[in-house]
């Protein structure tokens, strides 16, 4: 466990600016992005329809990835704060490179740029992919930084909730992460982001 005066509010943010622009994002705070107000009130009106949506309240304290733009929300904790920036820059990684492009099992190579945003917001198998590889990151960051893990029933309860699956992809996704749990439990760590996190806490004593 990792001492709390070891990982402060500011060296938080410091690493996580550094993982960002390894990443080659951009950092941004949701609060200062014009026009949530109005994204805000979609959340809220396609949750009132049933989709499996966040409600707009949810949504404010949902951070995001937007093609290199890390889009973080408030009031996190310095460990929350690096394990959902680490999160997202792994999904800037999988918008300039893809996912799976190195044969692994569990389906096609998923492309990046433009093909990554369409695949994301069409197709929800992709979605399911992009989502279980970058939550095994923040598996990976709270590992690091002693923190609990979430349970498995946590974990594909977000995926229920937030990212408008339907019951054969959340099992799919639940199949995914209950590998990652299993793995990172025992302290392996495959994803760049979550590799990039340990190496720049150890750089900076953390570790």
């Amino acid at each position: 466990m990792i001492p709390a005066d070891r990982l402060t509010p500011e060296g938080a943010l410091l690493a996580a600016r550094e993982l960002v622009s390894a990443s080659h994002g951009v950092l941004v705070r949701k609060s200062d992005v014009p026009g949530m107000a109005i994204v805000r009130g979609v959340f809220d009106a396609l949750h009132a329809a049933g989709l499996a949506v966040p409600s707009g309240a949810e949504f404010d304290r949902y951070s995001h990835a937007l093609g290199p733009f890390v889009v973080i929300a408030d009031g996190f904790s310095p460990a929350e704060l690096l394990a959902v920036v680490a999160h997202e820059c792994e999904h800037v990684r999988q918008f300039w490179e893809g996912e799976y492009a190195k044969g692994q099992t569990v389906g096609a190579t998923l492309n990046g740029g433009a093909a990554f945003a369409w695949l994301y917001l069409v197709e929800p198998e992709a979605r399911v992919r992009f989502e279980a590889r970058a939550y095994r990151t923040t598996l990976e960051v709270l590992r690091l930084l002693g923190a609990a893990l979430p349970s498995i029933d946590d974990l594909t309860d977000s995926l229920a909730r937030g990212y408008a699956l339907d019951a054969a992809h959340v099992t799919f996704g639940r199949q995914l992460l209950e590998s990652a749990l299993a793995s990172v439990r025992n302290g392996v760590y495959t994803t760049t982001s979550g590799v990039r996190v340990e190496a720049i806490l150890k750089r900076h004593g953390v570790l």
